[in-house]
C-alpha cells in the first residue's frame, strides 16, 4: 500500500493515492469542530445582538464575532494563559488578529455579556423534568482574594442541586456584602440548606413568606428563638445538653422564631456527637479561634461544639429528626463543588489591577463549571452500582471542553506568514534583566574564548 506524507505544502491525497474529491473536503471540512457547534447550542441563540446590547462591543474591527470572543474568554478560563498567548492562539487557529492590549480591553467590557450567557446556561435546567422528592438547594458562598498587597477579595454567592449536581445560581460580589441564604432564586417547595454562617432570622423568616421550606445549623446565640412557654432556648443550654447526651438518638423541641414583629413556628432538632468526632470538633474551634483572634474560646462555646443543633420549617410528617439531620448531610456537596472549582476548572483571581477584568475571570469560570456539570449530567444519572467519581468524570470533561474549545482545525504546521504574526504576539517585553540572557548573549558565550574576545573588540 502506498504511503502517504502529509505536509502543508501538498494537495489532498486519498489514502489510494487519488486526489480527494470536493465533495469529500467539504465532508471533512464540515466535520471539523463538531464538539464546539455542540457547545455552541447551549448559548444564546443572536451572539452577536446580545454582545452589542451587553456593551461587550461597539465596532468588531478585528474581532470577526461574538462567537469568536466568547470562545477566546473560555480559552482563557480554561488554560489559564495569558492575553497574550491568547491572542496568539487565535492568530494561530485563524479566529481572530488582535493584540493583547486590545484583547484586554475587550475582555473587560465582557462581564454583562458573560453574565447574560451564564444566566441562559443555568436557565435551561429549569426545561429538565424535575426529580422526584422535594428539590434539595444548597446555599453558600466563597471568598476569592486577589494576590498581593491589594487586600481586595471578592465573594462567589452560588446555590447548587445535589440531585442533579448542576450549579443554579451565582451571584458574584464584594466582600463588603454579606452572604445571605436568600440570594437564590427559590421557588415555593423547593428545599434550602445552609450552614451556621447563613441562619439569620430576617432572612430565614423571607424564606418562609415565600413557603420555601429550610434546614439551617443554628448558633442560638444569634438567634431569638423561644420555646412554647416563653424561655429563650440559648439560655437552655444545660438542659438541651442534657437531653441530647441521655437519648441515643436526635431529640428536639418545638420552638418559635421572631424578628421584627414576624414570628414562624420551627423545629430544633439537637444530636450529640461521638466522643471522638466531638474531641475533634473542639481541637478544631480552638485551632482556629486562636489564628484568628489569638485567645482561647469560651468554655460554652467550646462545650456546644460536640452538639449538632439545626432549625428546620418541615413539619414532622414530612421529615423526620433522622430525616433531617440525613438531609443536613448533603449540604457538604457544595464545599466539594467549590473545591473542584478552585482544584480542576481554575477558579481563581488573577494578578491585575482592574477590577473588570478580575470579575470577567472569575464569571467565565462559572460559566466553564456549568458547562461541565452539562456534561457530567448523563453520568450522575446513570444506574449504575458503584456511583461514579464526579471529581474524575470533571477532570475528563474540562479535558473534553478544552480539547473542543481550542479547536480541532488548528493547524499543526503553520506557513512562513502565520509563524511570524503568531511569534509577534509571544514576544516579551523589553527588560532590563533579560538583557544579560539574549539570545545574542548566550551565542557568544558559547563560542571559543579567542572568537569571544574577537567579537567584544
Amino acid at each position: 500500500m502506498r504511503r502517504v506524507m502529509c505536509h502543508p505544502g501538498h494537495r489532498h491525497l486519498h489514502p489510494m493515492g487519488r486526489t480527494m474529491s470536493r465533495t469529500m473536503r467539504a465532508c471533512l471540512a464540515s466535520g471539523r469542530d463538531a464538539d464546539w457547534r455542540w457547545i455552541r447550542t447551549m448559548f444564546p441563540l443572536h451572539l452577536n445582538t446580545l454582545a452589542r446590547q451587553a456593551n461587550a462591543v461597539c465596532f468588531w474591527r478585528a474581532m470577526p464575532s461574538a462567537q469568536v470572543l466568547l470562545r477566546m474568554l473560555l480559552l482563557w478560563g480554561l488554560c489559564g494563559f495569558g492575553l497574550r498567548s491568547v491572542a496568539a492562539w487565535g492568530v494561530r487557529a485563524g479566529w481572530a488578529d488582535i493584540t493583547a492590549d486590545s484583547l484586554r480591553y475587550r475582555f473587560r467590557q465582557c462581564e454583562d455579556f458573560v453574565t447574560e450567557v451564564l444566566t441562559h446556561v443555568l436557565d435551561q435546567w429549569v426545561q429538565i423534568d424535575p426529580c422526584e422528592g422535594v428539590p434539595l438547594r444548597l446555599v453558600d458562598a466563597t471568598m476569592l482574594a486577589v494576590p498581593g498587597p491589594t487586600g481586595r477579595t471578592f465573594r462567589l454567592h452560588a446555590v447548587f442541586d445535589p440531585r442533579r449536581g448542576v450549579l443554579t445560581s451565582v451571584q458574584l460580589t464584594d466582600n463588603r456584602q454579606a452572604e445571605s441564604i436568600t440570594r437564590g432564586p427559590h421557588v415555593a417547595g423547593d428545599l434550602a440548606i445552609a450552614d451556621r454562617g447563613l441562619a439569620r432570622a430576617k432572612s430565614l423568616l423571607e424564606l418562609s413568606a415565600r413557603n420555601v421550606w429550610w434546614i439551617v445549623r443554628a448558633h442560638l446565640g444569634n438567634l431569638k428563638v423561644w420555646d412554647n412557654d416563653g424561655r429563650r432556648l440559648d439560655q437552655l443550654d444545660d438542659e438541651l445538653c442534657a437531653a441530647a447526651d441521655a437519648a441515643k438518638g436526635p431529640v428536639e423541641w418545638e420552638a418559635i422564631l421572631r424578628h421584627g414583629g414576624r414570628a414562624r413556628a420551627v423545629r430544633l432538632i439537637v444530636l450529640a456527637l461521638p466522643p471522638k468526632r466531638a474531641e475533634a470538633a473542639r481541637r478544631k474551634l480552638t485551632r482556629r479561634s486562636q489564628r484568628k483572634r489569638s485567645k482561647t474560646p469560651h468554655e460554652r462555646t467550646l462545650r456546644l461544639a460536640g452538639y449538632v443543633m439545626l432549625l428546620t420549617t418541615l413539619p414532622p410528617e414530612m421529615a423526620s429528626a433522622a430525616a433531617v439531620l440525613h438531609w443536613y448531610r448533603v449540604r457538604w456537596q457544595i464545599e466539594l463543588f467549590f473545591k473542584r472549582c478552585k482544584s480542576l476548572l481554575k477558579l481563581q483571581t488573577i494578578v491585575s489591577a482592574s477590577d473588570e477584568l478580575q470579575r470577567v475571570r472569575l464569571l467565565t469560570s462559572m460559566l466553564i463549571a456549568a458547562l461541565v456539570d452539562r456534561m457530567n449530567l448523563p453520568t450522575i444519572d446513570s444506574k449504575d452500582a458503584v456511583p461514579p467519581s464526579l471529581w474524575r468524570w470533571t477532570h475528563t470533561h474540562q479535558l473534553v471542553l478544552l480539547r473542543a474549545v481550542s479547536g480541532e482545525d488548528a493547524p499543526m504546521h503553520l506557513s512562513p506568514t502565520r509563524a511570524a504574526k503568531v511569534a509577534l504576539h509571544l514576544q516579551d517585553r523589553p527588560r532590563k534583566r533579560h538583557a544579560a540572557h539574549s539570545t545574542r548573549t548566550i551565542a557568544t558565550m558559547a563560542q571559543s574564548p579567542k572568537s569571544r574576545d574577537r567579537a567584544a573588540a
